[in-house]
């Protein structure tokens, strides 16, 4: 084999593993693009109260921000659909934008995917808690999250009691009871 055929030979294995690399690492790639672009736009998007305190909700800064903040997490979600934080981020930019029923989708299908990370799980019940209480009383969204507290084997007494505590601390016991109410076993 002459130094030039061996030099061309070289080169084309060269190249196909690099096509082989980028085919494998184009997805993670481009997913990481667009978190990060997703992350910045978000970071001019959203406004947070200050102290952020766990149980605060996002308000809109910027709503055109938000906007691309957005569509970069769509293409995020697609490049890698299994991976909880596209869809962790879509839910804080819904809960901005008081769309609790797409929170309460992004956050659920965020912790579909990390069923055991606490702060998404905590964040989906913060969303949750918005769309409770801006949902009728009579919705099929209450029956639902009402169903969904039995089968977690919560009780109204205890939920009584949550209120009691916050009421003790000076918050307001309001939530606590009104889901207490909604069970239809308190005292």
């Amino acid at each position: 084999m002459s130094d030039r055929s061996f030099r061309r030979a070289r080169a084309a294995i060269l190249l196909a593993l690099a096509a082989a690399l980028l085919a494998v690492a184009a997805p993670s790639l481009l997913w990481a693009y667009h978190l990060d672009r997703a992350g910045a736009l978000l970071e001019r998007g959203l406004a947070w109260p200050q102290p952020r305190l766990a149980d605060a909700l996002p308000t809109v800064r910027d709503p055109r921000a938000l906007d691309e903040a957005r569509a970069h997490l769509a293409q995020a979600q697609r490049w890698r659909p299994d991976h909880p934080h596209a869809y962790r981020l879509a839910g804080h930019a819904a809960l901005a934008r008081g769309d609790w029923p797409a929170a309460v989708r992004a956050l659920e299908a965020a912790r579909a995917r990390a069923p055991r990370h606490p702060l998404i799980a905590w964040e989906t019940g913060l969303a949750y808690e918005q769309f409770w209480r801006a949902a009728p009383a009579d919705s099929a969204a209450h029956t639902h999250m009402v169903a969904s507290w039995r089968a977690a084997g919560l009780t109204g007494a205890a939920l009584r009691a949550r209120g009691d505590e916050a009421l003790a601390l000076g918050h307001d016991p309001q939530p606590w009871y009104a889901r207490a109410a909604a069970l239809q076993d308190t005292p």
